[in-house]
């Protein structure tokens, strides 16, 4: 059974509502507000619709009566809207479903999706998607929700309002390089559309690259991982790995290192060390700054890149992307390394790593 207390707080907490401005709008003090949420009392019957006024959805929703679940409503807003053809019934639909249940997300996502995807040269609907689309970066906090919605926008607003909504992501090098890559393709300029593709490719290969292994104990599986990337960049560097990516180079031997000493093999994990330590020299020492090479013919051929202590920058044509590189301490907190960590071998390789200030 719903516990009513828990679920206007959650309604308030969800709006950005205090127990004051509660209070306020349905006529009691805020001491009425804070006894129900915490189940001391329950309004009277005459507060409940006010009070589901307010929220913006049903007395049967507040009370939990015969309440759909999210995907439900998502669902018959799905079948009714897939089953009609008539625009103006569409819109009739539409409105409708967005004004019922203004705090369903992912129905209001799916509204989204469905304006830019099938109605993006009505202005009246992309209007509304642009609202919609607001108020869930205002109030969602679900991650792929708005991440879903900023997609939809960035792709079909004019220019003005898809800057708006493409600077609200959080990794927004790989994303502005796909939508904008896409925008300028679909206008036709497939030659200044390729550098972005070209730099969103680079960016989920170097991504898978230096991820973490996690593979939990299974050692053997952690050092053909590393091994398989390792082949993977020689194969894009023709039988070398090309300069740009020799501190993914680095960070997969410090893997394998750590993967070595787990099972015992000391002088496998050194050597792996300090292969890695020369690589990393190579780089931040013989290379500072420079355009490096990635390779990679047909899958990134404008990219370069130039490594400054953690700063890694892209370039691809006329781009210029900034990017915080990987922290390599981190890879070396692992337990694995605790057998080793008070050894001079390891200590050496540590020093070599704090000279260069990585």
């Amino acid at each position: 059974m719903i516990n009513l207390g828990e679920k206007i707080k959650t309604l308030r907490v969800k709006s950005g509502t205090t127990q004051e401005e509660l209070a306020s709008a349905v006529g009691v003090t805020a001491q009425a507000v804070s006894r129900w949420e915490n189940t001391v009392c329950y309004p009277d019957v005459e507060l409940i619709p006010p009070i589901a006024n307010y929220f913006g959805i049903t007395t049967d929703e507040l009370l939990g009566v015969n309440c759909e679940s999210d995907d439900m409503i998502v669902s018959r807003f799905r079948q009714e809207i897939s089953t009609e053809s008539d625009l103006s019934v569409i819109k009739s639909i539409i409105n409708e479903y967005h004004h019922q249940y203004p705090g369903c997300f992912p129905l209001l996502e799916r509204i989204v999706w469905v304006i830019c995807r099938e109605y993006s040269n009505d202005s009246e609907l992309i209007d509304l998607a642009v609202t919609v689309g607001k108020r869930i970066l205002s109030e969602c906090t679900d991650t792929k929700i708005r991440r879903n919605v900023q997609k939809s926008l960035a792709f079909v607003c004019d220019s003005n309002k898809a800057e708006e909504f493409i600077d609200c992501f959080d990794d927004t090098v790989l994303l502005r390089s796909n939508i904008i890559g896409w925008r300028i393709w679909n206008e036709g300029r497939y030659d200044k559309a390729q550098p972005y593709f070209d730099v969103e490719t680079f960016l989920v290969f170097r991504y898978i690259c230096t991820r973490s292994p996690f593979c939990g104990n299974d050692t053997n599986k952690a050092i053909s991982r590393a091994k398989l990337i390792i082949e993977f960049l020689k194969t894009i560097g023709d039988g070398n790995i090309p300069d740009g990516w020799l501190d993914v180079y680095g960070l997969n031997l410090v893997n394998m290192s750590a993967a070595y000493f787990k099972d015992g093999h000391k002088e496998l994990g050194y050597e792996s060390l300090e292969e890695a330590a020369s690589v990393y020299e190579k780089m931040y020492l013989t290379h500072p700054a420079e355009h490096l090479p990635v390779g990679g013919y047909g899958l990134f051929d404008n990219v370069t890149v130039s490594v400054t202590g953690r700063e890694i920058t892209v370039y691809a044509g006329e781009l210029e992307y900034k990017r915080v590189g990987f922290e390599i301490s981190d890879h070396l907190n692992s337990e694995a390394f605790n057998t080793v960590i008070d050894e001079p071998r390891f200590k050496d390789f540590l020093s070599r790593l704090k000279a260069l200030d990585i």
